[in-house]
């Protein structure tokens, strides 16, 4: 609770992420911007990008074809009966980890590119993105897909800060905490994949 009752969620136009266009105006665009630069400036064989999903039960990948090392050394780091089970009906799936990186269109953003196809136009080496998970949900799975539906309608009306999304969220969660992933647990899960991707390289 503590995550929605001091957070604050950007419109996806807002966010560096989806804002990459040819002549960056506001912030995210030049934010966006600075990052291609730094990418192709850095001739670079592969770029890793982190982002943290507050709903996902395991670490999962996007990328632009699949990466069977670094699924294989992610996979590693997880339960045997770790699956990717949850839906999304913008992108497809290359793997048993890993999601193709979809046009920001394909989101409602028609304003930039998203991070992932931007950087691949502008270099030559590999681009993934390993989305993190941010909490541990054993506590409440149930909660968790109704409070990620929540925590997606107030993006999509405006975002803002997120307290006012804390009843609602509180009525699933009944009273049981959620804890953040643990930091070592985060960088395990980076680590295998720099791992697999330095592999990919050879």
């Amino acid at each position: 609770m503590t995550f929605l009752e001091n957070g604050w969620l950007q419109l996806l136009t807002d966010q560096a992420e989806f804002a990459h266009v040819n002549e960056p105006i506001n912030v995210a665009q030049k934010r966006a911007a600075a990052l291609r630069s730094a990418v192709v400036a850095s001739s670079a064989d592969a770029v890793l990008l982190l982002h943290n999903d507050p709903f996902a039960i395991y670490p999962y990948l996007y990328a632009h074809e699949r990466l069977p090392e670094v699924e294989l050394a992610l996979a590693n780091t997880l339960p045997p009966s770790a699956a990717l089970h949850d839906y999304v009906n913008w992108t497809n799936r290359l793997g048993p980890w890993t999601y193709a990186f979809f046009p920001a269109r394909k989101i409602g953003v028609h304003q930039g590119e998203a991070a992932g196809i931007a950087l691949r136009q502008a270099m030559q080496g590999k681009v993934l993105t390993l989305e993190l998970p941010m909490f541990d949900w054993t506590a409440a799975p149930d909660a968790r897909v109704p409070i990620a539906d929540i925590v997606s309608g107030w993006i999509k009306h405006g975002g803002g800060a997120t307290k006012p999304t804390v009843p609602a969220a509180a009525a699933h969660l009944r009273g049981r905490t959620v804890p953040m992933v643990s930091a070592s647990l985060t960088a395990r899960f980076i680590t295998a994949v720099l791992k697999g991707l330095a592999s990919e390289l050879i």
